[in-house]
């Protein structure tokens, strides 16, 4: 008799929640397709004009706070710049009003056969120093102002690091302050919305000109004209980007070129190289390329601005005509209340208008844009910690001297900010670690191990329950103390792109200049040999961040050029072993401080040989006077007959804990995990084959 594949209620029922909520955020969406992009919007949003006004007046304060940052910065050059880009505003204007000016003046002497050679004289020298400080602010602007904007960019730099440097893990991983703020935001924002002031100038200035020039021919007729084409693209434009809207490429075939694309990245060539990859990937590249045909790949943003019929087309070309139909039919019923330098100067200064107008209309959701940047950038600015910091010191001055730190973990559960897992990482755990001991974490892979060191260095808080540090709340603490008294080994730190001696050094930045004290690290760390093999010692960078482009350089490796090249180029690395050796150094001048209570040591030496992973625990554990010590470690057979307690975790609990000898005895979780070790030894086999399951 067959089976029926059954599910538990709960998970029935969580199913059909979700369709259900599906179901209702697709009733409250919109979407629609541009080629490979999908554009999703909400469906029948009204204009709300006191959220438009909150926008609009948040946006205002944040630009005010800009300009007045700008000012501190730089007074004299801030004016200098909102003069140059204010002139800008209405330069097109005065010159055309002079060269209209000129040209009436030479059209009367032309038609009377007398020219009036003084007001000829004096509108042409009016008109060059008009062209001349023109060019001596496009000059200005050339080579003056890229400084300028240089010495906003770091300063929003500056701020931006000190936000991210000072952000905890959590917040971090908060899709609020992961959003895609850069230092040159703030430059953008300001010249944007500035030269977005500048076009009204420009429209206010090229629609008086008009009214002025065809005062006798039209007047207000005219300019209406003028801005019938900007006017009726705006009210028959698309409405996308005044809305908030989600894209994204959801065409799958599209998605999967990319992806193969991305295998041409220096990322992958080990890869692709070492498996002969390229033939396959160059051939489903062609395959998926085939698929999409004509399918749009352009940008989401062009592709929405484009016209869907050629009679909408048509028709905005036509209005955008209407003042020279208007002039031509004007100059046949009224020729002698015509000019040609009028007629010129309305020609011109009617398309200046039109393409003034439609800046304006286009820029109105650049500067919108701009200030949701602004606002980003000082959100984050502004707001980088989400943990609770407090305001206790660490160690507490009324306490007694103390063997280093004590933990007592009361009912912790503990889930990865943004993980989909649904299961905990941590569940309910309660452990005691006291002052002084030296504690060993054992368990599978995905067990928690980790995620308790994460919590016990505070780089996480827990979800629910409470860790407390000497009898005191985690919380109650300055997180500065903890972190100075607090030092960290694991295999996810990494070589910092400085030189190797300030990698050793920055564990201990106050004794950064003692050579003595860095050298005394790394030997402990077992770093000395390599270092002292490279050519610069200690003094050698790996990835020195040079920027290095060429133009025809010949392949010829002889060639001097080349040779420069390659040397500007090289990079020195150095093995996973090394790393490892040259991070615990840095971990050991921590350690020589002599404020450390608590060292927390998390799979440190997987890329290290036996003799180097014996040598390193034994430098940890000979200094551990006046320090908790807690290992995390696969290799734990060794470390056995020093711990005060091993703790064994299973699915995020604690399965068994206590020493060695008892463990065993009672059996269970650890006796099999140290049995696995145990009898690869025996057999002479790699005792650590079987990772994946310790």
């Amino acid at each position: 008799m067959g089976q029926t594949d059954k599910k538990p209620i709960s998970e029935s029922t969580d199913a059909l929640i979700t369709d259900d909520a599906e179901e209702k955020l697709d009733d409250l969406v919109a979407c629609r397709q541009f080629g490979v992009w999908e554009v999703i919007t909400l469906k029948d949003v009204p204009f709300d004009p006191k959220q438009w006004w909150f926008e609009f007046s948040a946006g205002l304060y944040h630009f005010r706070r800009l300009v007045g940052e700008m000012y501190h910065l730089s007074p004299r050059m801030l004016i200098l710049f909102l003069f140059s880009k204010m002139w800008g505003g209405v330069e097109a204007a005065v010159l055309m009003h002079l060269s209209s000016r000129l040209l009436r003046i030479i059209e009367i002497g032309l038609v009377k056969g007398e020219v009036d050679a003084h007001a000829i004289i004096v509108a042409v020298i009016a008109r060059l120093t008009c062209v001349v400080i023109v060019a001596v602010l496009q000059w200005w602007c050339g080579k003056v102002l890229p400084g300028f904007k240089s010495r906003i960019i770091h300063h929003y730099e500056i701020l931006l690091m000190q936000a991210r440097l000072n952000m905890d893990l959590s917040a971090s991983l908060d899709p609020s302050t992961t959003a895609r703020v850069s230092s040159h935001d703030g430059w953008q924002a300001f010249e944007s919305i500035v030269l977005f002031c500048a076009e009204f100038l420009t429209s206010a200035s090229q629609l008086s000109l008009i009214i002025h020039a065809s005062r006798t021919s039209g007047g207000p007729f005219f300019a209406v004209l003028c801005v019938a084409k900007p006017l009726i693209s705006v009210w028959s434009g698309q409405e996308i980007w005044s809305q908030a809207c989600v894209m994204n490429t959801n065409d799958l075939r599209y998605n999967r070129m990319r992806a193969l694309e991305s295998f041409s990245s220096n990322h992958y060539k080990e890869d692709h190289i070492s498996a002969n990859l390229g033939s396959y990937i160059l051939k489903e590249y062609k395959k998926v390329s085939n698929e999409l045909r004509e399918t749009c790949t352009d940008d989401v943003w062009e592709q929405v601005d484009r016209k869907n019929s050629p009679y909408s087309a048509a028709a905005s070309e036509i209005l955008g005509d209407l003042p020279m139909v208007y002039c031509a039919i004007n100059a046949i019923v009224n020729p002698t209340q015509y000019s040609i330098a009028s007629i010129a100067v309305l020609q011109q200064s009617s398309l200046t208008l039109r393409y003034s107008i439609n800046n304006i209309v286009d820029n109105t959701k650049t500067v919108r844009r701009q200030f949701n940047k602004l606002k980003s950038l000082y959100a984050l600015s502004g707001n980088s910690k989400q943990s609770p910091d407090g305001e206790l010191p660490y160690p507490k001055s009324d306490s007694k001297p103390q063997a280093g730190m004590g933990f007592e973990i009361q009912n912790v559960s503990f889930t990865y900010p943004g993980s989909k897992n649904k299961d905990s990482a941590l569940k309910n755990i309660s452990l005691s670690i006291k002052s002084g001991d030296l504690v060993v974490i054992v368990g599978a892979n995905g067990s928690g191990k980790s995620t308790i060191i994460k919590l016990l260095t505070r780089l996480y808080d827990a979800t629910s329950g409470k860790i407390l540090i000497d009898g005191t709340p985690t919380d109650d603490y300055r997180a500065l103390d903890l972190r100075q008294a607090t030092a960290m080994f694991t295999q996810d730190h990494n070589v910092f792109p400085l030189s190797l001696y300030e990698n050793i050094a920055l564990g201990y930045p106050e004794q950064i200049s003692n050579s003595e004290m860095v050298s005394k690290a790394a030997e402990s760390g077992g770093a000395t040999g390599f270092i002292n093999k490279l050519a610069d010692g200690f003094n050698t960078i790996l990835d020195p961040h040079n920027t290095t482009y060429s133009i025809n350089v010949p392949s010829d490796p002889d060639n001097a050029l080349r040779k420069k090249m390659e040397a500007l180029e090289k990079r020195i690395d150095i093995s996973g072993g090394e790393r490892q050796r040259l991070v615990a150094s840095r971990t050991f001048m921590q350690l020589n401080s002599g404020k450390v209570k608590f060292v927390a040591v998390d799979e440190p030496s997987s890329a290290l040989d036996p003799e180097g992973e014996f040598q390193l625990f034994d430098h940890l554990i000979s200094g551990r006077a006046g320090k908790t010590m807690v290992f995390v470690t696969h290799r734990f057979g060794h470390l056995t007959k020093y711990a005060d307690t091993i703790i064994c975790m299973k699915d995020g609990e604690v399965a068994q804990s206590g020493t060695h000898e008892e463990l065993m005895k009672s059996g269970g979780e650890y006796a099999k995990l140290y049995k696995i070790q145990a009898d690869a030894f025996a057999s002479g086999g790699d005792p650590y084959e079987n990772m994946d399951a310790i």
